[in-house]
């Protein structure tokens, strides 16, 4: 919510409404419906969109009465692409709101901003049209804390987004919101602008003098008091978590009923799908057998490598290390980094007479980064490896051989295995042979260990899509497949993903990666399934991948090879 009105400003509609036909209202971010309640009067139809199941269906509640109001259950940019047969045509003014809002049951403050994909939903405007964007502070210069800067886009992104959505539009930032009108509204907003905004500086001097102010300025953020009563039902959660535990320990301590607990519990683990899962066993050395005997190789197509790094001196090296000593004929191997101030560029210049190349410069982010990479390389045969992965060796030995026998696959990937900060085995992942059906609902495709030929890369479309910040990988196998890709599963640990406190994975996978997923499924399926659906879906998959990871457990235990 904005920091000079909680909702839409009334006044600031009726201005835009003396200008333009504007008939209908799509709003992101319903929090308690009192925007809607205010302005229900002035457009014939009203939409709003909210997240939180409790919030939306305190509004559906509140307005199911009213036929002209519709509050809609889900993500915003979902919910956007939804709209667009019944909004063709239409004089619509959008607010996106709730991004800076942190009240209790709505967006948290720590939550990947939604913006970019809201105006990739909405497509285009047309020259009735009008969008508007609260928060306006919080794109113009980084947001405060406790918001992550690393969630937010800046002012330029931001901009960018907005001119793609019409070449005609102009912009205006009115107090805390964004305007995007078209030009025939210039004359009404301005003279808004001059009536009812506010003078920053003027504001800040006037809250130094006159301290007292701040209280009623402040009475917005009361609503984060309500949070008490949610961290109170945590508490008792946490205490009822804790009395079942030992009621467990109790149960494990009785002699019969404790042996038929344990032997449930550890066939439990034994017939538990791995895949999906990093952290499995407690370290231990990585398997023997990980190492891959190198294949004679008569023409050794050429492999394209690119690093995407951004202040991975701690791990980078061993990723270098890890494909400069494959000893590969016909390797060529680019390091693109984002400008990192640790030790990654030296480690680049101890190593730049075995590299292709590298280059550190200031990136959008790690799809950024790949591209740049590979516009650098020409092989025949194309893969990334992130700078905290490692490649197993005598892995481009392998795929190269296999390309070379098989000439119709244009895609190939291996098994995985997971490790820690000091290179010890902690997972596995082994892959139960290739379903292209699979990755219409999720993607389980180890992408240390993908390569996939340059003829397919291009025709995809020759580039990761740098909208995506965590799910590029399952995007491009997406299109690679609808593009007519033959894929094929070497059944070998090919390459190794690293466990580690300050990967993109792990702190990205609750906020910007349910987001992206969300938006691939869309995309494929026509809808975002629940999860109960994509569980069933992914069903026999998964207990294949059971069955064939308890076969290669009984080889290794009895040594069958």
């Amino acid at each position: 919510m904005g920091a000079v009105s909680f909702s839409l400003d009334v006044e600031l509609v009726k201005a835009l409404q003396s200008a333009l036909p504007l008939k209908m209202l799509v709003e992101t971010g319903t929090f308690k419906g009192d925007n809607l309640a205010a302005l229900a009067g002035c457009f014939e139809r009203l939409w709003s969109v909210e997240l939180s199941e409790s919030l939306c269906a305190q509004a559906q509640q509140r307005f199911a009465a009213s036929a002209h109001i519709e509050v809609l259950a889900g993500r915003s940019e979902a919910a956007l692409v939804q709209l667009h047969p019944t909004l063709a045509g239409q004089s619509v003014l959008y607010w996106l709101d709730a991004h800076g809002c942190d009240a209790v049951g709505s967006v948290a403050v720590n939550t990947a901003c939604p913006l970019l994909h809201e105006l990739n939903a909405i497509g285009q405007l047309n020259a009735d049209s009008v969008l508007l964007i609260d928060d306006a502070r919080l794109f113009l210069a980084p947001p405060q804390a406790p918001h992550d800067l690393t969630l937010w886009p800046g002012f330029h992104q931001v901009c960018v987004g907005l001119q793609a959505l019409s070449s005609g539009h102009e912009l205006m930032v009115i107090n805390d919101v964004i305007v995007f009108y078209p030009p025939g509204a210039r004359q009404a907003l301005q003279a808004f602008a001059r009536q009812h905004g506010i003078d920053w500086l003027a504001a800040a001097r006037y809250l130094q003098e006159n301290a007292g102010l701040l209280e009623q300025l402040q009475s917005k953020e009361a609503v984060i008091q309500e949070k008490e009563a949610e961290i109170q039902r945590l508490h008792v959660q946490i205490s009822n978590n804790s009395k079942n535990l030992q009621r467990y320990s109790a149960l494990n301590a009785m002699p019969l009923l404790g042996s038929l607990f344990r032997a449930s519990a550890r066939l439990s683990m034994i017939i538990r799908p791995r895949l999906g899962f990093l952290d499995q066993y407690a370290p231990k050395p990585v398997t023997q057998n990980a190492s891959l005997p190198r294949v004679a190789l008569e023409r050794p197509p050429r492999i394209s490598v690119v690093t995407p790094s951004f202040q991975q001196g701690a791990f980078i090296e061993r990723t270098i290390l890890s494909l400069l000593t494959q000893d590969y004929p016909a390797l060529e191997y680019y390091v693109q980094d984002g400008g990192s101030s640790d030790s990654t560029v030296s480690v680049l210049r101890k190593y730049q007479a075995q590299l292709s190349g590298w280059s550190s410069e200031k990136d959008s982010g790690q799809s950024q980064a790949i591209n740049r990479g590979f516009a650098k390389t020409s092989g025949e045969i194309m893969a990334w490896l992130n700078s905290d992965d490692v490649l197993l060796p005598g892995a481009l030995h392998t795929v190269a051989a296999y390309f070379n026998d098989h000439p119709a696959i244009d895609v190939v990937y291996g098994n995985r295995l997971m490790i820690d900060e000091q290179d010890q085995e902690i997972g596995r992942w082994i892959m139960p042979g290739h379903n292209s059906k699979v990755l219409s609902w999720a993607d389980y495709i180890p992408q240390e260990t993908l390569f996939f030929r340059r003829s397919i890369w291009e025709k995809a479309g020759g580039a990761i899509d740098e909208s995506f910040r965590f799910a590029m990988d399952w995007d491009l196998l997406v299109r690679l497949r609808d593009a007519g890709a033959r894929f094929a599963h070497i059944p070998r640990f090919l390459g190794a993903f690293r466990i580690h406190t300050r990967q993109k994975t792990s702190a990205e996978i609750g906020e910007i990666g349910y987001r992206e997923m969300g938006r691939i499924r869309q995309r494929v399926l026509g809808r975002i399934p629940a999860h109960k659906e994509i569980r069933r879906a992914l069903m026999p998959f998964l207990l294949k991948h059971v069955l064939v990871d308890l076969a290669y457990r009984v080889r290794m235990r009895y040594r069958l090879g």
